[in-house]
C-alpha cells in the first residue's frame, strides 16, 4: 500500500525488476474496509467479530516445503484451519509467514495442531502463552533479560512472564 505520490516511482521499480502494478484503487474509490484490513492479524479480528470460536496461530513455514505443508494440514484439519499467508523477506530470502485462523475446539486439540506443525518444520510464535520466551523463538534472550534488569531492577513489571528472570532470580523480586 502506498501513496499516490509514490505510484510513479513504484511502477518504475516494478518495471525495472520485470514486474508490474497489478491492482490499484484511488483514495476516492476506497471502501470503508481497505486492503490493509486484510493483512497481518486483521483477518483474525474480523473473523472473531463474526464468530468468537476462531483463534489464530503465527508461524514461519519451512522453506521450499510451504505448499506441501499446507496441503497436508488442509486435508487433515479441513475447515478447522483457514490459511492466511503473507510473504516477507528474512535474511535475504522470501519466506512464507502464516497467520491461520483456527477453530478453537479445546486446548488439547490446539496443542495437537501446534505440535504437528512444529514436527512438520514450521516455526511457531505462540500467541497463546503469557511467557515471553515461549511465544517467540523458545529460548532465553540475554539481551531481553539485560534490558529488563536495567528498566525494572526490582522485577515489578509483569512478574512471572519472563523465564529468563525466573531462572536467574527465582522468586526474588529485586536484583541484588
Amino acid at each position: 500500500m502506498l501513496s499516490e505520490s509514490s505510484l510513479e516511482v513504484a511502477e518504475a521499480i516494478a518495471s525495472d525488476m520485470g514486474g508490474r502494478i497489478s491492482w490499484q484503487r484511488s483514495p476516492q474509490d476506497q471502501p470503508l474496509t481497505t486492503l490493509i484490513e486484510q493483512s497481518w492479524n486483521h483477518t483474525t479480528l474480523h473473523a472473531r467479530s463474526v464468530d468468537p470460536a476462531w483463534t489464530y496461530l503465527q508461524m514461519l513455514l519451512p522453506l521450499e516445503q510451504e505448499a506441501a505443508l499446507i496441503d497436508a494440514f488442509q486435508s487433515r484439519w479441513s475447515d478447522g484451519v483457514l490459511w492466511h499467508l503473507e510473504l516477507l523477506r528474512s535474511h535475504g530470502q522470501v519466506r512464507v509467514a502464516a497467520l491461520p485462523l483456527v477453530r478453537f475446539e479445546g486446548r488439547n486439540r490446539l496443542q495437537q495442531l501446534t505440535d504437528d506443525l512444529t514436527a512438520a518444520g514450521a516455526i511457531l510464535f505462540d500467541p497463546h502463552t503469557y511467557c515471553l520466551e515461549d511465544g517467540g523463538m523458545k529460548q532465553i534472550d540475554v539481551q531481553q533479560l539485560t534490558f529488563k534488569e536495567q528498566i525494572d531492577p526490582q522485577g515489578l513489571f509483569n512478574p512471572g512472564k519472563m523465564r529468563a528472570w525466573a531462572e536467574k532470580y527465582g522468586d526474588r523480586s529485586a536484583v541484588t
